[in-house]
């Protein structure tokens, strides 16, 4: 777009619908992965494992913000 001289609020208005949908896939692959590994480690009674990625999801979730 930017090559082909395109209006730049055009351009804009793409690179938002990619962040935007870049974010539905990130929180979709942290959604699965909370309800397999973490799930997993909470059912094994691993209190290490389960604390370590805990910590892991929060330091994630304060990147979004």
């Amino acid at each position: 777009m930017v090559r082909e001289g395109q209006y730049c609020v055009d351009i804009l208005t793409q690179l938002r619908a990619v962040r935007s949908a870049i974010k539905t896939i990130e929180l979709s692959v942290l959604e699965t992965h909370m309800k397999s590994c973490l799930v997993r480690s909470c059912q094994c009674g691993d209190d290490s494992s389960r604390d370590k990625q805990l910590a892991e999801i929060m330091g994630l979730l304060k990147k979004y913000e």
